[in-house]
């Protein structure tokens, strides 16, 4: 584990995120667009001089997340066209963003509102996740590690008089070398709805992102929206075959020599891919979905709620030492 590495990025993390904030506590207007949170961010993490390696992957870890009430996660803009607006007086933003240099990835997200109305809703995701950072150790059993979870929003409630319910079938993970999502069995879920099993436990020497989603609405387990594929990875254990397979398709073979030389296994999402070659978004989702068909790539649409419903996320990435009796630092 590269902790000085992660370290650095962790503070650069810190940095970008308190700018966002400022970037939007001072934006005059009550409306603002997707795209420009978007590029706002990406164009910060570019212009990072720690960032800027001679490697070629992307420093920007994943598509950039903006996320605008009942839409939980995975929203970003897959074309610089997109022209979706949000109003900063009324709505609840999730900005979800990360950085990587060497492959060591920094994940963090947070919520954003000018709306009293939802100030509870927001210091309730964030309670959960600093409860559990208070608690987790490695080697400890993930189960518990979810209880706590699961007590700390129980007691949130009852002391707020809030009726919040956590998303339950999104989970905080282990981060590993260039992937954002690392060990299956290393998913911390906000309860034990999902995860019932006993005999998984933390690893030492690990990066994980602690992160919950908190609904006021009554719906645990929110849809996907599969029509609307936002963010690709390549699948576990197929960069290899991408690499060396035959694509007769020109364009098709284009486009995985970008994702071979750019991403590899990091996430990725069609706009990205226009930065290297000038393609229409419906030719990017044909070669996708033929990667896809082959089991080479995975592909993630927005998770979201009830259409009436508002959702709260926070996220922080921690690194959890071998040590039980150290407590894990907080890096994001």
């Amino acid at each position: 584990m590269e902790l000085d590495n992660a370290i650095k990025l962790g503070k650069i993390c810190q940095r970008i995120k308190s700018q966002v904030k400022t970037y939007l506590d001072n934006y005059v207007e009550s409306v603002i667009s997707i795209i420009s949170i978007v590029k706002y961010i990406e164009n910060t993490i570019n212009n990072t001089d720690y960032l800027n390696t001679n490697n070629n992957y992307n420093p920007v870890a994943f598509p950039v997340g903006v996320s605008v009430n009942n839409v939980c996660a995975h929203d970003t803009c897959i074309s610089d066209s997109d022209n979706r607006i949000f109003n900063l007086e009324t709505d609840l933003i999730k900005i979800d963003f990360g950085v990587q240099k060497d492959g060591v990835i920094i994940d963090n997200a947070f919520s954003y509102t000018r709306n009293n109305d939802y100030d509870k809703l927001v210091l309730a995701s964030k309670h959960m996740v600093q409860t559990v950072i208070e608690t987790i150790t490695a080697d400890k059993k993930i189960i518990d590690i979810q209880k706590v979870a699961e007590e700390a929003l129980n007691s949130f409630n009852n002391s707020n008089d809030t009726n919040y319910i956590a998303i339950s079938n999104l989970a905080g993970h282990q981060i590993g070398n260039y992937q954002i999502h690392a060990d299956e069995t290393q998913l911390i879920y906000p309860n034990c709805i999902v995860n019932k099993n006993d005999f998984y436990r933390i690893k030492g020497d690990s990066l994980y992102a602690i992160e919950f989603f908190v609904s006021n609405g009554i719906n645990q387990f929110p849809g996907m929206e599969s029509s609307n594929n936002t963010h690709f990875m390549v699948s576990k254990g197929k960069l290899p075959k991408l690499t060396k397979m035959k694509i007769h398709n020109s364009e098709f073979n284009s486009i995985r020599n970008i994702i071979v030389k750019h991403f590899g296994t990091l996430a990725f999402c069609q706009r990205f891919i226009t930065k290297w070659i000038n393609l229409d978004i419906d030719t990017i989702n044909e070669t996708l979905d033929y990667f896809f068909s082959l089991g080479i790539i995975s592909k993630y649409p927005p998770v979201i709620d009830s259409e009436n419903c508002v959702v709260s996320q926070h996220e922080e990435t921690i690194y959890i030492p071998d040590n039980q009796n150290i407590k894990p630092l907080v890096l994001s």
